[in-house]
């Protein structure tokens, strides 16, 4: 119980303990001190002239000597102020902080005591009282001092009050004595209660906006470490605001660029704007708790480029009308482009373009599966190139290499837009025809045949292009599989190979 009450106390008394978990708490700390130190220096700054006119005035106006002497003091220690003021820094302290918190101490405890003086000469003067406690509130109210140095310099000013006024008037007049006393301590409490919650408040609001910077610099440093782009639609007014690295993302500057409620229509790829419209709308309506849609967007130089656009909406109206919507754009262009590399070695073969072996066979399963259902003809093609090996030998693999794209090019080029190629390996490939017959793939072999032959005629190149083929058919009634059908076409390849050979 003891402990949950020192910890209450220790709370209220110090609201720093109120952000005990706030980052770098003791470099805020710091921070403020050094804020509010030179903020009080610079209202010194302007006091000490002040009261030194004032003190001019009071010391060839006013009759009476004593005044006219206390004035005098206050006026000595103003010049001292200004004098100080001057002086940007004494070799004792290290740094203009330290410097600027003993002008502040010197300038309050200073003015505090001249306060003091003034009422303990004359008690019977009301203007000493008033000017007193004005003073006093004045520096509670205007200055931020830290409360545990407020007690102190108040304490001290109070106790040196009490010795005065206890000497000079407590056989003499005990009812003033009192007064006094009452007015004292009220005014005591009453300046700790200002001073305290002046400077509760402030640094309150110091530290939760140094909070908000905090939280603000971390969005900010994920938002950049992401290459995030900030966007925010008011839905109700059509207002849509973006931020620089939006812009930055697209090749834009501010105010290039009109941005409004429009901006994603205008800029997004004919075939993405359907995809994107509905996963909107989809958050709109409260289907989903997000938006999330990747499609593309034209850049300043007319090019586009993928982005990914994820966010929410944010308020929604009593009846569940959405009313704002945030969200975040990220440029994806080289993880779209890596994923488009990947597939296509994951698809391609290098040096042709064609399909590789793994996928040219996933085709062949697909379409023997249409072929089956749909109940119609499919032939294939087994493909080598022959003397390719001589080539390399004599030519070079160079040579070779732009033999096999020939051949490829060659047959892509003859073939119907329905059908496929796949490089199985080496100087081998493999055709699939859907929906067509043996003497169908016939007449589309006849056909590249015809044009390796006016290759050939032309002479551009140091060989001649020589290829056996062998065809097999997968139709109703005689079913095959993948291994089968290619085993039978390659028997036929290699019985045309030796057919070339022997002829």
């Amino acid at each position: 119980m003891f402990l949950k009450l020192k910890k209450v106390v220790l709370k209220f008394w110090n609201p720093l303990l109120v952000y005990y978990n706030l980052s770098n708490y003791q470099q805020h700390k710091k921070e403020f001190h050094k804020q509010i130190t030179f903020e009080n220096f610079k209202i010194i700054s302007v006091a000490v002239y002040i009261m030194s006119f004032i003190s001019i005035i009071n010391i060839f106006v006013l009759d009476f000597k004593n005044i006219q002497e206390l004035y005098k003091i206050l006026l000595i220690i103003m010049l001292i102020h200004i004098t100080l003021n001057f002086i940007t820094r004494i070799r004792l302290f290290e740094n203009i902080g330290a410097y600027h918190y003993l002008i502040t101490r010197f300038f309050i405890i200073s003015v505090w005591l001249w306060a003091i003086i003034r009422v303990a000469i004359d008690m019977n003067s009301i203007i000493s009282f008033v000017t007193y406690i004005i003073i006093i509130i004045t520096i509670s109210a205007v200055f931020i001092i830290k409360p545990r140095e407020f007690l102190i310099i108040s304490s001290f000013g109070l106790i040196i009050l009490f010795v005065i006024v206890n000497n000079l008037y407590y056989t003499i007049d005990q009812a003033m004595y009192r007064q006094s006393f009452v007015l004292f301590i009220n005014l005591f409490l009453t300046t700790m209660v200002i001073s305290y919650f002046r400077y509760y408040f402030r640094i309150k609001n110091y530290l939760m906006t140094k909070e908000i910077e905090l939280q603000k610099e971390k969005i900010e440093l994920a938002l950049e470490g992401g290459k995030l782009g900030y966007w925010h639609w008011n839905i109700k007014t059509g207002e849509t605001e973006v931020d620089d690295r939006y812009l930055k993302i697209l090749g834009y500057k501010r105010g290039e660029l009109v941005v409004d409620d429009t901006i994603l229509k205008r800029l997004i790829h004919p075939q993405d704007k359907e995809l994107m419209i509905d996963a909107m709308k989809k958050n709109l309506t409260g289907q989903t708790n997000n938006y999330e849609a990747k499609f593309r967007l034209k850049t300043k130089s007319g090019s586009w480029k993928w982005i990914s656009s994820i966010g929410r909406v944010s308020h929604r109206g009593e009846d569940g009308s959405p009313i704002k919507m945030i969200g975040v754009h990220q440029d994806i262009q080289k993880e779209k482009e890596r994923e488009r590399n990947l597939k296509k070695h994951a698809t391609y073969d290098k040096l042709t373009g064609v399909y590789n072996r793994r996928v040219g066979l996933n085709i062949l399963k697909e379409k023997i599966k249409i072929a089956k259902r749909d109940n119609y003809n499919l032939t294939i093609a087994f493909i080598d190139i022959n003397d390719l090996k001589i080539v390399n030998d004599f030519s070079g693999h160079l040579a070779g290499d732009e033999l096999i794209k020939t051949v490829t090019t060659t047959i892509e080029s003859n073939i119907r837009e329905v059908d496929s190629i796949c490089r199985m390996g080496g100087d081998e490939f493999l055709i699939i025809f859907p929906k067509c017959s043996i003497k169908g793939a016939e007449n589309i072999w006849k056909r590249i045949v015809d044009k390796f032959e006016e290759i050939n005629k032309q002479g551009s190149l140091p060989y001649k292009i020589s290829v056996s083929y062998g065809l097999s058919q997968y139709q109703k009634g005689v079913p095959l599989d993948i291994d089968k059908l290619i085993a039978v076409a390659d028997r036929k390849m290699y019985q045309e190979k030796r057919r070339m050979k022997r002829g």
